[in-house]
């Protein structure tokens, strides 16, 4: 497999993948079954890096992560990784309600070969700023991948505040 190229290394160790242009959010399309399309999204995929992209953002708001069961996202991860084989960065989505259920998510999209992970603040019940960056710091020390924040305050319900996304990269602790 050839590895995307990479930027420069935080405190950790990790380095972060060259990311800049155009790195779209990759619809998950699903057969009348509710399966995951795999014939469909290697052909979205095929198109997104022909059209020249940059770099991918799979399980993400407008793949409908949410409403995914674990083994669709598996699946989705897999499949994009396998198939774009290098050619770009992908970035796997680790969405969820809790900071457990993120890492878990992370380590799986790292485990099937994403060059980062995307998390959002945690959601359901309202958090205090503090809340977040303590999510947000327990996800970057767990996860084997960089961490790239999600500010999707439409969904989630609360604000990334830029200060703290500032502290934390500067801190080089993730998330960039």
């Amino acid at each position: 497999m050839t590895v995307a190229p990479t930027g420069p290394r935080f405190a950790d160790g990790l380095a972060a993948p060259v990311l800049g242009g155009v790195v779209p959010p990759v619809c998950t399309p699903l057969t009348p079954e509710m399966e995951v399309d795999v014939p469909s999204l290697e052909r979205l995929v095929d198109h997104l890096v022909g059209a020249g992209v940059d770099g991918l953002f799979v399980l993400g708001s407008t793949s409908e992560v949410a409403f995914l069961p674990d083994a669709h996202r598996r699946t989705v991860l897999e499949t994009v990784v396998k198939h774009v084989a290098g050619q770009v960065p992908v970035l796997g989505g680790a969405i969820d309600m809790a900071t457990l259920r993120v890492i878990e998510h992370g380590r799986a999209a790292a485990g099937a070969g994403c060059d980062g992970i995307v998390v959002t603040a945690p959601f359901y019940t309202r958090t205090h700023p503090a809340e977040v960056e303590a999510h947000l710091r327990q996800v970057a020390a767990a996860a084997p991948v960089p961490v790239f924040a999600y500010d999707l305050p439409v969904s989630v319900h609360s604000k990334l505040d830029p200060a703290m996304l500032l502290r934390l990269a500067a801190e080089g602790s993730s998330p960039v």
